[in-house]
């Protein structure tokens, strides 16, 4: 998510205190979680009081292989390896037969195997919000295999619809981002990349006014679920002998604005983790890098109807020095590259992408 600005949209996006940072209603976006990588239940699965104490609405608002499945995940991630098991997470899309696993993956001498693009699996957590799109089009033109995850993707028809606009993707419908990690590994029996793309409203909260509630579900949404995300891959990326991890995380903690504390905080949280997982895995040959955006064109934070009117532009202007918003195929590039291989020196680093605010 884009970092607060202090700076109010176009009236024509009216909201409340969140008027101040330049974002859109909180419930234009999903109750976004994964409590464990267990797959449990999202955040969606709250009480209507949590929910509403955390500004939400129902995501319906919103937009083995050839190898046995015990080389691919323990038996602990294996939920419903049984015949029969109807979790779309554990055992595929429904009526289709997990696919053959790709060529086996080991790593060369000096670094990662060499496997070539059109060969290569990645996983886009919540592909129709943020950072998503971009990168969904950016890596399907790059010749990947592109897993999306999305929580309207449960429903056969969302899913038939989006394949159909982005020929290049696989519309997986796991409820959860770890378990669309799951559900790529059990199909293709590999795991080359990772975008963990994570989303949550901005909400203004002033420090003295802390509420529980909101805390809890914004760790979930912004940390547990990347944690458990990266948890899933990082098992199957150090089996096969490479990999590479990008988190979506934000600029916000570089710059933190007065009554987005508890946002910045966990987004700085998430960048950490980043860092701290590339030490761990970097012996491994896997890759792990963070891209801090602020100032992203998406109808999750910065939508074309506030931001793209000469008024919209005219405050850009003042804002940043570039005097824009940042693109979706920009980011989809940026994406790109921290996933090719071209530069597995990179590893440990939040990148930032804010068209010099930060």
């Amino acid at each position: 998510m884009n970092t607060p600005t202090t700076v109010s949209p176009p009236a024509a996006r009216p909201t409340t205190a969140r008027s101040a940072a330049g974002l859109p209603p909180a419930g234009d976006l999903p109750p976004i979680g994964d409590p464990s990588a267990a797959d449990l239940p999202p955040t969606g699965d709250l009480s209507a009081a949590a929910q509403s104490a955390a500004g939400l609405l129902p995501a319906g608002d919103l937009p083995a292989a050839a190898r046995s499945a015990a080389d691919l995940l323990p038996a602990g991630d294996r939920p419903g390896a049984a015949a029969g098991a109807a979790d779309p997470e554990a055992a595929g899309a429904p009526g289709v037969r997990p696919a053959v696993g790709g060529p086996e993956v080991r790593p060369a001498a000096g670094g990662p195997a060499d496997v070539p693009p059109a060969e290569r699996v990645v996983v886009v957590t919540h592909a129709t919000l943020y950072a998503g799109p971009g990168a969904v089009g950016a890596l399907g033109a790059a010749g990947f295999t592109v897993v999306c995850h999305d929580q309207t993707f449960t429903d056969p028809e969302h899913r038939e619809k989006f394949e159909a606009a982005h020929p290049s993707a696989v519309a997986c419908p796991a409820r959860t981002p770890a378990g669309a990690v799951t559900w790529a590994i059990r199909r293709y029996g590999r795991l080359d990349a990772v975008i963990s793309n994570d989303v949550y409203p901005g909400k203004y909260l002033p420090v003295e006014q802390a509420d529980v509630t909101e805390l809890r579900a914004a760790a979930e949404a912004l940390l547990v679920a990347p944690v458990a995300v990266v948890a899933k891959a990082a098992a199957q990326m150090k089996r096969q002998g490479h990999g590479r991890i990008v988190l979506v995380t934000s600029a916000a903690p570089v710059r933190p604005e007065a009554g987005f504390s508890y946002y910045s905080s966990l987004r700085a949280a998430s960048s950490a983790f980043a860092r701290a997982a590339a030490r761990e895995l970097a012996a491994h040959y896997v890759t792990v890098n963070a891209v801090a955006p602020n100032f992203l064109e998406s109808e999750t934070y910065y939508p074309e109807e506030a931001w793209g009117t000469e008024d919209g532009k005219e405050r850009l202007r003042g804002l940043l020095p570039i005097g824009r918003l940042g693109t979706a195929r920009e980011i989809g590039n940026l994406i790109v590259f921290l996933t090719s291989g071209r530069a597995d020196f990179v590893t440990g680093e939040v990148v930032g992408f804010t068209g010099g605010w930060a």
